[in-house]
């Protein structure tokens, strides 16, 4: 194999940082990340939507099953930035009925769409990816891939903890474990957005035919129990 290429691969392979015992370090829950206004720019209290999460964007339709996935990932980064401004007004407020409401928020998206997203990318984006038989990205769907696998390890133990603040009356709640957790789910999810947006939609949605790229589009619908596209 070319140096080059094996290069190529050690820069796609996951950062050693970011196997699952990285999971639990512990992050100082005194350190900012974000505005510290939960009110800025993202309601606490806005109402939430009677669509099931993921399946209405303005502007995109399963029609253009790429866009969508775009989309998704301007959903994720709205939801990723509650939560960073959750853990900031835990710090300045407690647990109140605003945070409990943002943490049900939280929860509804990653439970619902979240899980959707990632099965459109595993059955769709990352097998046309493979049917290059390039070397490059093969490494990048094998990054890709174990992502996935640390981003759904991780949801589970900030659930745990999101779900214990929903439920703060009858639960024990610990910020600073969400605060811990939750730094690690935002900060798994940014690279792999951008490698996402950047390389592998591009390099997938220009090797799909008009017929692989409609039946991307019911799928996905029928995933999330749409009316399939006419």
């Amino acid at each position: 194999m070319e140096r080059e290429e094996l290069a190529f691969i050690r820069l796609f392979s996951v950062p050693p940082c970011l196997h699952l015992n990285f999971l639990h370090k512990l992050r100082d829950p005194l350190e900012p990340m974000c505005s510290p206004n939960l009110h800025d720019n993202i309601p606490m209290k806005t109402p939430i939507s009677r669509a099931v999460p993921g399946t209405v964007s303005p502007g995109a339709g399963f029609e253009a099953p790429f866009d969508m996935l775009g989309a998704c990932h301007e959903r994720v980064e709205r939801s990723l930035k509650l939560l960073g401004r959750l853990t900031q007004y835990l710090h300045s407020h407690g647990v109140d009925e605003s945070a409990r409401s943002a943490a049900l928020d939280v929860l509804r998206y990653f439970d619902i769409a979240a899980p959707a997203h990632h099965q459109d990318e595993e059955r769709h984006v990352f097998p046309q990816l493979l049917e290059h038989n390039d070397t490059a990205l093969s490494a990048l769907v094998q990054r890709l891939r174990a992502d996935h696998v640390l981003i759904e390890a991780c949801w589970r133990e900030l659930r745990v903890c999101l779900v214990a603040l929903r439920d703060a009356n009858a639960t024990p709640f610990n910020a600073t474990t969400l605060n811990s957790h939750a730094q690690v789910f935002i900060d798994l999810h940014s690279e792999h957005i951008r490698l996402e947006n950047d390389m592998a939609f591009p390099r997938a949605r220009t090797g799909m035919s008009a017929e692989q790229t409609n039946t991307m589009g019911q799928e996905m619908a029928q995933r999330r129990g749409v009316k399939p596209i006419p």
